[in-house]
């Protein structure tokens, strides 16, 4: 069952997304999905020491670098995933080749663990504002601090190389109206047929 946000409204593609997942959930593939599960630290604060000349004496004061503030983190999703989604939904990091031409998705796993998760940023596919670029240096940042993965995942096309959702056909505002997608769309069942 998704769990609440913690934080303010979603973007689009994240809604987009949203309907993706719940259609995995409702099909016993995923166990949970998370939106903004938790946040990371990535930078700490940066301070210096001065002193501050008092009447009498002379205080030791500790003052931030403002250009300098703590970098923190967050993950768009957190996937739990069902046993029968592996090998087909996704794929451990220790297999990372082969995640590359099968599975759309990479978890998170160590050998012995039996619950996997995937960490997911959701990107559009072109880059707007450098978010793609400011992305790149937290997922890199992420690993080196933390030892995690955190996949980025482009909505359409995700939806084009595996399933698209009911809720997609239609638009996001007037749902009678049917959505322009320009690929050949297939359901769920259709996509599970193939893999």
């Amino acid at each position: 069952m998704p769990k609440k946000s913690n934080t303010q409204t979603q973007s689009t593609l994240e809604t987009h997304f949203t309907w993706y997942l719940n259609e995995l959930f409702e099909a016993g593939i995923i166990a949970e999905w998370t939106p903004q599960p938790r946040s990371y630290t990535l930078a700490c604060k940066a301070t210096y020491i001065y002193g501050e000349q008092l009447k009498t004496k002379v205080k030791q004061v500790e003052a931030m670098i403002p250009e300098l503030s703590q970098h923190i983190y967050t993950p768009d999703f957190e996937i739990v995933w069902s046993p029968q989604a592996q090998g087909v939904f996704h794929t451990g990091l220790y297999s990372y080749k082969k995640a590359l031409t099968g599975c759309p998705f990479i978890s998170l796993d160590k050998p012995c663990d039996t619950i996997r998760t995937s960490l997911i940023e959701i990107k559009p596919p072109k880059d707007r504002y450098n978010m793609i670029r400011v992305f790149g240096l937290n997922q890199r940042w992420m690993w080196q601090r933390h030892g995690i993965y955190v996949q980025k995942v482009v909505p359409e096309r995700l939806f084009k190389e595996t399933f698209t959702p009911r809720r997609y056909l239609t638009c996001d505002v007037l749902t009678t109206r049917k959505r322009k997608i320009k690929y050949p769309v297939r359901s769920l069942a259709e996509y599970l047929e193939t893999v």
